[in-house]
């Protein structure tokens, strides 16, 4: 309990340092952690699952997002939510000018293209994974999903 109240007292300086894209795989958050508590690197050699356990309770606390697929931590479940899912979920929100031309057929379906223009290239196939391990959309190629609430 002690030392989770000092890595959620140091959370937000952490999210300030990662700035507009606060995501990070396992491996970079149990630096981050390592190194922002000396106790709990001295924990961690008496108890090597203590990393794991803090980042279970980070993440059911809502402190953090923990997606085991793609690996990844969420680091601001607000950005998660917001900059993310929220734009998703309100496709009039989603700035791809692409999705209003698109022909009966490929109603719903996004691809990684227009994500690309969205989240930008480098960050595109990981919205992807998020979406797809969330359950928000569902894989149809190596090139596309199908979000349901785009659906007309």
């Amino acid at each position: 309990p002690k030392i989770t109240s000092k890595v959620i007292d140091r959370l937000p300086a952490y999210r300030t340092q990662l700035g507009a894209w606060p995501v990070v795989n396992k491996d970079e958050f149990e630096q981050w952690l390592l190194r922002a508590d000396k106790q709990l690197a001295k924990e961690t050699a008496r108890t090597p699952t203590i990393v794991d356990t803090i980042i279970s309770y980070l993440d059911a606390n809502g402190e953090i997002v923990h997606l085991p697929q793609p690996a990844k931590i969420f680091v601001s479940p607000q950005f998660l939510c917001g900059d993310i899912i929220g734009k998703v979920l309100a496709p009039h929100e989603f700035p791809c000018a692409v999705l209003n031309r698109r022909t009966p057929t490929q109603d719903g379906h996004v691809t990684n293209a227009d994500l690309s223009r969205v989240f930008d290239e480098d960050r595109a196939i990981l919205v992807r994974e998020v979406l797809i391990d969330v359950g928000i959309a569902f894989a149809v190629s190596a090139e596309a999903v199908l979000v349901p609430c785009m659906l007309t």
